[in-house]
């Protein structure tokens, strides 16, 4: 592993509290040298960034103050960890192309992943050419929304700090985990970093993310336990969809709260080995082992001092060169010109007059030649006449076909804008399925003068009755906040819900109905 020899700092916000951590490369191997956690002292109203009050965002901004003045943090330039919540992590594989190339594909591959305009996002990528599969390539695209990248840094602005590099906390903690040798090569495992209201739960292989979800959990000390455990399951069974060939190797924990025996009893739960982050595997620490609530600060502050997993910078300004100037002049000095520069000029003038003059004596040409070829086309079309049943016919019967050869292309007309294609569609479907839903059948009804719908039926499997409709109404959700799949539908409703047993196992089918009026 390489490593250098400077010192590094990093930052990340957590739910309740700020953490700081700077690391320093050795000789004899990574060192912590300062690290803290300071509570931000504001009430925490909502968890939604569109509605955090400026106090909140000035309490921020002081508990950033206050950890860099106590651990006596003389840096300027740091680095920063975005959460779960606030990030896009999405995985991909696109054909194997030339370097110069890469950025462009990625660009317009990401759209099919990303809810958003990737006008409105700050966005980097790091691509691994996988061994199995010779001409693909394997790629893991972050991406924040710029208003929210822009407000963490205005925030560090007003505590006197630089952002230097922007990185996604599930980054930092995968370094953390690499550098601790917790992870095994080739086999999955599942990273589980717990805060105060949420978790992010991150499914990695060789040190590529392919899986994450950032998950709400209740407050309440005595629930709390029971829902992340439930999510972490549903993650699991996620990525065993996905990738059917693959299965988690162990589950790795850490977070701001109070893990307690949470390894013994999930390990019990979900039959998977799980172990708490190791600090004292991945750096050294002269005194004080730091607490596992540091953990993503540390694995931030590691960034710059190691290359063991390939770095993403959210803040990353691409250079842009200056134009270049007529003269090298003075501010306010006016340039002079010469005399042969006068006649230079004068000549180039004259020369363009001239071309613009013969251009245009050569178009006109050109021009009335193809309209004598035009009226002798005219001149030469044989005439036609509307004799027969039409003149014969009175005026009234002549408005009464017109009438309805009119309504007939209305018709038409409708139909053509009532259009939907299906392919785009059905390929949206197992991209907003939840973990526990299996579809049994598609109807489509898109004949002729008839209004195009949709039926989907479908299973879904839950212990808890609760749960089960839980699923079904994120279906829901999901199928009318895709824009693809809901564009053309005015209306996506259920249609019903049936318990059943499915080999002994409680299970509810259901039907939603996707129309157009």
């Amino acid at each position: 592993m390489n490593f250098n020899l400077q010192t590094s700092t990093g930052i990340y916000v957590g739910t309740r509290d700020v953490y700081i951590a700077q690391l320093k490369g050795a000789f004899s191997g990574l060192r912590l040298v300062k690290f803290g956690k300071t509570e931000i002292q504001a009430p925490l109203q909502s968890q939604q960034r569109s509605e955090t009050t400026k106090e909140q965002a000035a309490a921020i901004v002081q508990a950033i103050k206050r950890s860099v003045r106590e651990n006596n943090i003389s840096a300027k330039k740091v680095v920063l960890a975005l959460s779960g919540k606030d990030v896009l992590i999405r995985y991909f594989q696109i054909p194997k192309i030339s370097k110069h190339e890469c950025e462009t594909a990625i660009k317009f591959e990401a759209k099919k992943y990303i809810p958003f305009k990737i006008e409105e996002l700050m966005w980097d990528y790091h691509v691994v050419m996988p061994r199995s599969k010779a001409n693909k390539m394997d790629v893991t695209f972050v991406a924040v929304k710029t208003e929210t990248a822009q407000w963490y840094m205005s925030l560090l602005e007003q505590a006197g700090l630089q952002i230097s590099a922007m990185e996604p906390a599930p980054f930092s903690l995968l370094r953390l985990f690499s550098l601790a040798h917790q992870l095994d090569k080739n086999k999955s495992a599942a990273i589980v970093d717990i805060d105060y209201g949420m978790a992010d739960i991150n499914i990695v292989k060789d040190k590529i993310c392919y899986l994450t979800r950032d998950v709400s959990l209740p407050w309440e000390e005595d629930i709390v336990f029971e829902s992340l455990l439930n999510e972490i399951r549903m993650s699991l069974d996620y990525y065993e969809k996905l990738f059917p060939a693959e299965t988690i190797n162990k589950i790795l924990l850490c977070g701001a709260v109070d893990l307690k025996d949470w390894d013994k009893t999930l390990m019990e739960e979900l039959k998977v080995p799980v172990n708490k982050v190791d600090l004292k595997k991945a750096i050294k620490v002269k005194k004080v082992m730091p607490p596992v609530s540091t953990s993503v600060a540390i694995g931030l502050g590691l960034r710059d001092l190691t290359n063991i997993i390939p770095s993403v910078n959210l803040c990353k300004v691409r250079e842009v060169k200056p134009k270049a100037t007529a003269a090298a002049a003075k501010p306010g000095e006016a340039i002079k010109l010469t005399p042969e520069l006068q006649r230079v000029i004068t000549k180039a003038i004259l020369a363009s007059i001239a071309c613009l003059v013969g251009l245009h004596l050569f178009m006109y040409n050109n021009i009335l030649k193809e309209k004598k070829k035009l009226d002798e086309a005219i001149a030469t079309r044989p005439k036609v006449s509307l004799k027969g049943d039409i003149d014969s016919l009175p005026y009234e019967d002549i408005e009464t076909e017109k009438i309805k050869l009119n309504k007939k292309v209305q018709r038409l007309s409708q139909v053509i804008d009532k259009r939907i294609f299906w392919t785009e569609k059905f390929n949206e479907i197992p991209r907003v399925l939840p973990p526990g839903v299996w579809l049994t059948s598609l109807e489509i009804s898109d004949r002729l003068l008839e209004n195009p719908s949709l039926v989907i039926r479908g299973v879904v499997y839950h212990e808890d009755s609760v749960q089960q409709i839980s699923v079904i109404t994120t279906l829901m959700a999901n199928l009318k906040q895709n824009e693809v799949f809901s564009k053309g539908f005015t209306e996506i409703k259920l249609g019903g819900m049936d318990a059943i047993e499915v080999k002994g196992a409680p299970a509810k089918t259901f039907t939603v109905n996707c129309v157009r009026e």
